[in-house]
Formats: C-alpha cells, structure tokens, sequence
C-alpha cells in the first residue's frame, strides 16, 4: 500500500467514523472528503479512492433497485432484505428496512470498512432474528388461543349434544387418516338467553372428496366399545 492509499483509507476511516451505525458512505462523497484533505482535483480523489478500494482496508458495496448486495457467508440462506435510501442533492444515504420510492441512486456505490461492513451484517442478522422470534412468539399465542377456544367448543357440543359430538369425531378421524389437512371445525356455545349455540364446519380438498363420498354413503358404522 503506497503512502497516498494509505492516507485515502485514513481520510474515509474517518469519514465513516463520523456516521451513525445505519448512515452509509457514497464513493463520490468520500472522493470529496479525499479532494478536500489532500487539495487535490476531484479526478486525482477518485482516482485515490479507487486504488485504495483495490485493497483490502476498503469495500465497494452496490445496490439492485435499492437493496444491498452484501456480500453474506455461505451459511447465511435466507439474508436479510438491506434496503438503502437517501437525496444525492445532500449526499446522505442510509439504510432502512423497508424499500422506499425516490431517485433511482442507480450510479451511487458505497464504501466500507471490513469491520463496518461485518458490523452492519450482523445487525441486520440480529434484526431478522428478534424479527423471526417475535411472528414465531405471535404464531405460537394464536395457535394456543385457537386450541383452546377448540377445546371449549367441543366440550360443549359434547355436553349438549354427545351422539352428534361422538360422530363428527369420528367423521374428524376417518378423514384425517386420508388427509392430514381435512377437519371437522366446531364452534359451541351455551348462551344465557338463547341457549345452546352451535355449528359444525367440514374442510376437505379436491382429493379427498372420495373419502367424504365414502363415508356419507356407507355411514360411520357403529362405534365400538
């Protein structure tokens, strides 16, 4: 690394230095940081800021329809969406986590540290991981509600109604045993003016109509003890 490369990696080491964790470097404003620095033309700083992005202190980063090509490790499958943003009128560029509408910034290319680079990676990793755990967290509460209120409604269709509740368990079964997706769906009340309130909901696909037409046509047969 010649003398004037490592002063280039210097000057945008510092430029970096100076953002916020999220807030990315365009190669054109840290050629204006090395033009400023050094007095020299804005050709010689860009021509700087190339060589020294040649090396490994510096890492060109570009971007498709805005979203960051990072350069994620092998075991990484399903990377995290980096969006970038931001007005070239006031060169300021940062990332957001949603893809936004403005200047199509198709000429614009950003530079990074090595270790900012990583840092800005695993933040972005442990986003998606807070993300992740949060919608699994959600799935997993709405699973327990609806086991629940399904629980309850057969417990009162079994109550009120226990030869009907006995066969469209059975119909449940025998469904299943062909196909896994098929149910028979309860939902059961006791209301304290109206009564008992009920209804019984088949879900079957396409394929499995054979096994419905079957049942409905030969009966359940009686249940054995």
């Amino acid at each position: 690394m010649t003398e004037r490369v490592a002063r280039v990696v210097e000057i945008v080491r510092g430029r970096l230095d100076e953002l916020g964790d999220e807030d990315l470097l365009s190669v054109g404003v840290a050629s204006k940081a090395v033009e400023r620095a050094l007095g020299v033309t804005e050709t010689t700083a860009r021509k700087a800021v190339a060589a020294a992005l040649e090396t490994d202190a510096l890492v060109e980063i570009g971007h498709k329809q805005r979203g960051l090509i990072l350069p994620w490790p092998a075991d990484v499958t399903e990377p995290p969406e980096v969006w970038v943003t931001g007005s070239p009128s006031r060169h300021h560029f940062y990332v957001t986590e949603y893809r936004q509408v403005g200047p199509e910034l198709t000429k614009t290319r950003f530079v990074f540290t090595p270790e900012r680079l990583k840092a800005l990676m695993d933040l972005k990793l442990r986003e998606q991981g807070v993300k992740h755990a949060e919608e699994q967290r959600r799935r997993d509460v709405r699973d327990a509600e609806g086991a629940a209120k399904e629980a309850s409604a057969w417990a009162v269709l079994t109550e009120q109604r226990p030869v009907l509740a006995g066969l469209l368990r059975r119909l449940n079964a025998e469904l299943k045993e062909q196909q896994p997706d098929a149910a028979v769906w309860v939902s059961a009340k006791v209301h304290p003016q109206h009564g008992f309130i009920g209804r019984a909901t088949l879900s079957v696909e396409m394929e499995g109509f054979d096994v419905l037409e079957r049942v409905l046509r030969d009966g359940l047969g009686e249940e054995q003890g």
